[in-house]
C-alpha cells in the first residue's frame, strides 16, 4: 500500500508539472504575450496559492484523493482566465489600447462566473458523500475553484486597472 500510494504521488505530481507546462504552451500559442499569458494564468494561481495555504491551515494533507486535485484545478482554473484575457484584448484594441472594465466584467465576467459556479456545485456535492476521501476531494476542488473565480472576476481586472491596461 505504501509503495502503491508513492507511485500515484510522484505520477500526479509529474502530471501536475506536465500539465502546467502544456497549458503554458497553449496559451503562448492562443496570446503569442508572454504578458498576457501571465495574466491569464493569475487566476489559477491565486486558486492554488489559496487552496494549499488553508489545506495547511486546517491539517488537511494530500491523499490519494487529493493529490489529483492540482492538476484538475490548473485545467479547469485556466479557462477563465483566458476568457477574461480575450475580452480584455478584444476590449483593450476597441479603446485605443486600454481596456473598458465594464467590458470585461459585464458580459465575460458574469460567463465566468456562471460557469464557474454550476462547476462548484457539482464538486461540491461530493461533500456530501459518507468516503472519506471523496469529501476531501470535493472541498479542495470546491474551493480550488471559487478561489480561480475570485481571481478572474475580482484579482485579474484589479491586476490589469493597477498596471493601467483597464479602466
Amino acid at each position: 500500500i505504501y509503495e502503491h500510494t508513492r507511485m500515484i504521488r510522484t505520477d500526479f505530481t509529474r502530471a501536475s508539472l506536465l500539465a502546467a507546462a502544456l497549458v503554458i504552451v497553449v496559451l503562448l500559442l492562443a496570446f503569442r504575450r508572454l504578458f498576457d499569458v501571465a495574466i491569464a494564468l493569475i487566476p489559477v494561481l491565486f486558486g492554488m496559492c489559496l487552496l494549499l495555504g488553508l489545506m495547511g491551515a486546517i491539517g488537511m494533507n494530500f491523499n490519494v484523493a487529493t493529490v489529483v486535485v492540482p492538476p484538475l484545478i490548473l485545467g479547469i482554473g485556466v479557462d477563465a482566465g483566458a476568457h477574461m484575457v480575450h475580452r480584455w484584448r478584444q476590449s483593450a484594441d476597441d479603446n485605443g489600447g486600454v481596456a473598458n472594465l465594464s467590458d470585461l466584467l459585464r458580459g465575460t465576467g458574469a460567463a465566468v462566473l456562471l460557469a464557474s459556479l454550476t462547476t462548484v456545485t457539482g464538486f461540491a456535492t461530493l461533500m456530501l458523500a459518507d468516503y472519506g476521501a471523496m469529501t476531501t476531494l470535493g472541498f479542495s476542488l470546491a474551493i480550488g475553484v471559487s478561489a480561480c473565480l475570485v481571481a478572474s472576476v475580482i484579482v485579474l481586472p484589479s491586476v490589469l486597472v493597477v498596471l493601467k491596461r483597464a479602466k
